[in-house]
């Protein structure tokens, strides 16, 4: 995990992210993947970086936000189908989505507005 922070901070190119919070019956070891809103964090400054553990945590943070100190938003999903999913983020819709197992179930998430949405 610390290696995968690591490179998190030399890809972002910020000095540093805050620590992760693991939910109850959860885990914070084993990342499945990771995505952010932007190709580009040094052209748009309100970027956010998801991250999906194993498991039902999907984590978010807006680590250049300057309004204020940057921290992770925890989300425990309670649809097992998504618990081994990828997150990924779509600048058409402007929104994260997690495809569950089979193809048959997507959760989005837009964070820009706080609104979830389960297709």
């Amino acid at each position: 995990m610390i290696e995968t922070l690591l490179h998190l901070i030399l890809i972002l190119n910020v000095s540093q992210l805050p620590p992760l919070v693991t939910l109850p019956h959860c885990q914070t070891k084993i990342i499945t993947n990771v995505s952010m809103s932007s190709s580009s964090p040094e052209d748009d400054k309100d970027y956010i970086v998801a991250v999906k553990f194993l498991g039902p945590q999907l984590s978010f943070c807006r680590p250049a936000r300057k309004s204020s100190k940057p921290e992770w938003t925890n989300i425990k999903i309670e649809n097992p189908c998504f618990h081994s999913s990828c997150v990924m983020y779509s600048k058409k819709d402007n929104v994260f989505g997690v495809l569950g197992s089979g193809g048959h179930v997507i959760a989005s998430l837009d964070f820009f507005s706080k609104r979830e949405h389960f297709v």
